[in-house]
């Protein structure tokens, strides 16, 4: 059995550090070491003296948005802006409304909703804790919502998911469980 599947076994697999990060994106800990040091990987949960952790899923996320090939813009009321990752979205000379009926391979997103969203993280709101890691990460590898706002999240709400989840694997009800059930 590979170590993967016996940690998942175990439910060892939330965490992973350079190795594992290495099985999953398909490189040897020294791309991955390489990459973490030029700051090209997703920011670590923890740095320990023994390399940095991850969370898997942060790993899995960055895999597949290395492997995305939709095409990403963003509409700030005046102007249309393609996007690559981690980089400044560029001016593009299109009409909007060439985008918007187009539906395959493209992902158009608008300043207003990117505020609201920004503003539904950082005001902790109950919405927010709905928002999934691959979506608030997808997002800021996009340049579409700001390093704090990501760190934010990164900080008050990836811990209460872990925690959530922790709980549900040891079948404790959680308090939205409960109140669930009372209605």
């Amino acid at each position: 059995m590979k170590r993967e599947e016996e940690h998942e076994r175990m439910g060892m697999m939330v965490l992973v550090g350079v190795t594992e990060a290495g099985e999953i994106l398909g490189w040897d800990r020294r791309k991955v070491s390489t990459y973490h040091s030029r700051g090209v990987m997703p920011k670590p949960v923890v740095n320990l003296s023994s390399g940095p952790i991850w969370m898997k899923r942060q790993i899995q996320c960055y895999k597949e948005q290395k492997e995305f090939d939709q095409k990403v813009y963003y509409h700030d009321g005046m102007t249309l802006f393609e996007c690559r990752k981690k980089a400044t979205p560029v001016p593009v000379r299109m009409p909007l409304g060439e985008l918007e009926g187009n539906e395959d391979g493209v992902l158009l997103f608008h300043k207003e909703d990117l505020t609201g969203l920004s503003q539904e993280i950082m005001n902790n709101t109950p919405i927010a804790k709905f928002l999934s890691y691959e979506t608030v990460s997808f997002l800021h590898g996009y340049s579409l919502i700001s390093e704090e706002t990501f760190h934010y999240f990164q900080e008050h709400y990836v811990p209460v998911n872990l925690k959530i989840y922790d709980l549900h694997k040891e079948g404790v009800k959680t308090d939205d469980q409960h109140e669930h059930e009372d209605a």
